[in-house]
């Protein structure tokens, strides 16, 4: 489970390229980072259009399960310098 707040900076990995996503929107099962969404227990992309989703689907892309960056400045989670850095 993916314990993420409004706010929050998370971690998208797409095929190696790790993207920094701020979390606009939390349910039970979703979370919501701009236009993209992604299932909270498994951390796996949902795309209806291609077909994405937790298992049994497919997903081109993820979330960590960690925090980069917490809305309330605690739980600071640092990633590397050569990775690709996008913000919505």
């Amino acid at each position: 489970m993916i314990n993420a707040d409004v706010g929050d900076i998370v971690a998208r990995n797409l095929c190696g390229a790790i993207m920094q996503l701020r979390v606009t929107r939390v349910t039970p099962r979703i979370i919501e980072c701009g236009d993209w969404q992604f299932d909270r227990e498994t951390g796996a992309e949902i795309d209806y259009f291609l077909n994405w989703g937790p298992p049994p689907l497919h997903t081109g892309s993820r979330l960590s399960d960690k925090v980069i960056e917490s809305s309330t400045g605690a739980g600071v989670a640092p990633i590397g310098k050569h990775n690709a850095i996008f913000r919505r």
